[in-house]
């Protein structure tokens, strides 16, 4: 039998934009036993009337289709999405800042080609990268990169959603 107790889930929430809500979701995750990894949030729609959180969550995965069920019933909560339980495409985006006097410079700049990243910004003395991977690829980066010094990164979170053909409406 699977152990379920730590494994990771992605759990989309789409609900109005109002006072309270994240603070409301994040205490519902860890009064249930789960251990927030990473929590995105942002606008749905162009008014900035409803919010999409992506939460990446440890803990156990048998509660999850329970306790999005329960994430359902609150007020103010529209949908809620267990990713996992289907398959999904999901992406984060890390900046990467370096110091330019760097000795390993064109190592670093040949990791973040094979990366697929972008420079967007050069300064005087430093360089900001961006790659946009899965969570496990730009953890693998990050362990290469930092290999060459002192690095800087800025992760933005998870995001993701489901490879069906159900769209999540906000009208």
């Amino acid at each position: 039998m699977e152990n379920t107790e730590n494994q990771k889930s992605l759990v989309s929430i789409t609900a109005e934009n109002k006072k309270g809500i994240l603070a409301r979701f994040t205490k519902f995750f860890s009064d249930n036993g789960m251990n927030i990894e990473s929590l995105t949030l942002s606008a749905a729609d162009s008014e900035n009337k409803i919010h999409r959180t992506t939460a990446y969550i440890t803990g156990d995965r048998s509660r999850v289709g329970e306790l999005c069920q329960e994430l359902e019933a609150m007020e103010d909560v529209y949908k809620v999405i267990n990713l996992v339980a289907d398959e999904y495409l999901e992406r984060e985006l890390c900046l990467v800042k370096i110091k330019t006097s760097n000795p390993h410079l064109s190592s670093i700049m040949s990791a973040i080609s094979q990366a697929r990243g972008a420079t967007i910004f050069t300064g005087r003395n430093i360089m900001i990268f961006q790659i946009e991977a899965r969570e496990e690829k730009i953890a693998e980066f990050i362990k290469q990169v930092s290999e060459y010094g002192e690095i800087e990164t800025l992760r933005s979170g998870i995001i993701a959603t489901g490879l069906n053909e159900n769209i999540v409406s906000y009208n």
